[in-house]
C-alpha cells in the first residue's frame, strides 16, 4: 500500500487518478428517502410524501423525469386538500408560493360555478315540462276496449292483409285466408287526434292518482279503454277515468238530470295496431281488428 491507499485487488494497477467510484452507489440520503436502494424520489406527492420511480429510470435524472411527465404516483390524502398541499408541492419544486395566493377562491369559485350550471338544466325540465301530449302519440301495449288482452288465439272471419310494421304504407308482408288462426302478441295505440274533456266543478280525476281539477285544467283524451272507461292526460300525468260523452247525460241517483261534472266535448281519432304470429312463425301487424274473432275474451 501507497500512502494509506487501498491495496489493488487481482493484481491491477493502481490507476493516478486515485480510486473509482462504485457505478451503483448512490447518496445516502437518496435511499433513505426512497425507502429504499431500489428506488429514487421523483417528486413529492400532494399528500407531502415522496414519490418514487423505479431505477429503469436512472439515477441522476430521475428527478427530472419525473418533472416532464408528471407521473405521480397515488397515495391516501391523510385529510390534507389539494387548496394546501399546492403551496407545498410549489415550494418543493423551489417555486416562491406567492405565486399562487388565489388558488383556493378560485377552486371554490369554479365549483360553485360548475353547480349552477348543472342546476339550470334541471329546473329549466321542470318549468318546460309539456302541457299537452304530442301527437302522434303512442300507446305502446295498449289494448283498448272491455276484455281486450293480448295472447290469445284469434281467428280470421275474412281474407286479411299483415303488414310488415304498423305503417299505414308498409308492404304486405303475407295474408291470412278466412279460418286462419293467429297469435295475438302486442299492440298499440296510436292518438292522431287529441280528444278534450271539461270540468265544470271542481272534482277529482284518475282511478290510481286521484287529482283535484278544476275548470281551468285542461283534460286531454287519448283513447277508450271500455265500458266508458277513457285513457286520459291530466297536467302531464296519465290515468284512467270514466268519463260521459257529449251525449250523454248525468242525472242523480234519483234520475234527475244534472250538469256532468267532466264531460268528453271532442272524442279522440285512433288507430289501432296489432302484432300477430301465424303458424308458421311468421310475424306482422294488422289493423283490421274487425276481421277476426276471439280479440275480445268476454264475448263479441
Amino acid at each position: 500500500m501507497l500512502n494509506g491507499s487501498p491495496a489493488n485487488v487481482a493484481g491491477a494497477p493502481e490507476s493516478s487518478k486515485g480510486p473509482r467510484r462504485p457505478r451503483n452507489r448512490r447518496p445516502a440520503w437518496l435511499a433513505d428517502a426512497a425507502g429504499g436502494p431500489d428506488r429514487v424520489p421523483r417528486c413529492i406527492a400532494l399528500d407531502g410524501d415522496p414519490a418514487t420511480v423505479t431505477r429503469q429510470h436512472g439515477r441522476r435524472n430521475g428527478r427530472q423525469h419525473g418533472e416532464r411527465h408528471g407521473r405521480l404516483r397515488r397515495r391516501p390524502n391523510n385529510g390534507m386538500n389539494l387548496t394546501s398541499a399546492l403551496p407545498r408541492f410549489a415550494r418543493w419544486h423551489g417555486r416562491r408560493s406567492q405565486v399562487m395566493p388565489s388558488v383556493g377562491p378560485t377552486l371554490e369559485s369554479a365549483m360553485k360555478v360548475g353547480a349552477l350550471v348543472l342546476a339550470i338544466p334541471l329546473s329549466a325540465m321542470a318549468t318546460d315540462a309539456p302541457t299537452r301530449p304530442s301527437v302522434p302519440y303512442v300507446s305502446r301495449g295498449a289494448c283498448p276496449g272491455e276484455c281486450c288482452e293480448y295472447g290469445n288465439i284469434w281467428t280470421a272471419k275474412a281474407d286479411t292483409e299483415v303488414q310488415v310494421g304498423p305503417r299505414v304504407k308498409s308492404p304486405v308482408a303475407f295474408q291470412l285466408r278466412k279460418g286462419d288462426t293467429v297469435l295475438a302478441m302486442t299492440g298499440m295505440v296510436v292518438t292522431t287526434k287529441l280528444g278534450r274533456a271539461v270540468v265544470r266543478r271542481p272534482t277529482r280525476l284518475g282511478v290510481e292518482l286521484q287529482r283535484d281539477a278544476g275548470p281551468s285544467d285542461e283534460v286531454f283524451v287519448l283513447y277508450r279503454r271500455g265500458e266508458g272507461a277513457w285513457r286520459i292526460w291530466l297536467r302531464g300525468r296519465l290515468d284512467d277515468e270514466e268519463l260521459p260523452t257529449e251525449e250523454e247525460q248525468c242525472a242523480t241517483d234519483g234520475g234527475r238530470p244534472i250538469e256532468c261534472e267532466v264531460q268528453i266535448v271532442a272524442r279522440p281519432e285512433t288507430v289501432w295496431w296489432s302484432k300477430v304470429r301465424a303458424r308458421n312463425g311468421r310475424e306482422g301487424w294488422t289493423r283490421q281488428m274487425k276481421h277476426f274473432r276471439g280479440v275480445y275474451s268476454c264475448g263479441e
